[in-house]
């Protein structure tokens, strides 16, 4: 049974690296990345299929759950070649409540919690853009996060909100709004409350 599991989940663009690096600055922690994660798996595997097609040839011939059974394994694989030893394990790249649901099941977690870190328009945009090297309109920006939601990630939101016994939601302004001292050292001690942080 694996405890001390952390789910860093939000928009593209929110910072989730910069707060586990944060909280890396605290204590010890082991840190998971589900899409670096595939994208290796679909790389070792050697296939000449494109990710996408990679992916949904692998639905077609697996299930819907393809991705999650791939994660799972390299996962496990990852626990045993970083020696894990109970150190708090934070996982990124989640998109919906299944997948995570799936992984929890799975790898046997025990209360794990869910934070979900947001921002504003603006600011997810211009970190999006910094990152991909990219100029895009606001049109174009407010594409890429309505099928983020599509996705998963509105319904993902709405049960973190839903659930504050187990959830934590942290909203940031902008670059500007750091992540708190008090936040951190809340995740260690979470109980039985919603924490919404801003400046």
């Amino acid at each position: 049974m694996l405890e001390n599991v952390y789910f860093i989940v939000g928009p593209h663009g929110v910072g989730k690296t910069y707060f586990i690096n944060e909280v890396r600055k605290e204590r010890e922690l082991l840190h998971l990345d589900t899409g670096p994660i595939i994208r290796d798996v679909h790389s070792r595997s050697k296939s000449s299929l494109p990710f996408g097609e990679w992916m949904k040839y692998g639905e077609t011939c697996f299930g819907k759950d393809f991705s999650n059974i791939v994660l799972l394994k390299r996962m496990e694989q990852l626990l045993l070649e970083n020696n894990y030893n109970g150190q708090d394990l934070f996982i990124t790249g989640n998109r919906t409540i299944a997948g995570i649901n799936y992984m929890i099941e799975h790898l046997n977690i025990s209360n794990p919690v869910i934070i979900y870190l947001d921002s504003s328009f603006e600011n997810l945009k211009n970190n999006y853009e910094t990152r991909e090297q990219l100029s895009l309109s606001d049109k174009q920006f407010a594409e890429v996060i309505n099928e983020e939601k599509k996705r998963g990630l509105a319904d993902l939101k709405k049960y973190v909100l839903d659930n504050p016994d187990k959830c934590l939601y942290v909203y940031r302004e902008n670059n500007e709004d750091v992540i708190s001292d008090e936040l951190i050292k809340k995740i260690r001690g979470f109980k039985n409350s919603q924490y919404v942080f801003k400046r």
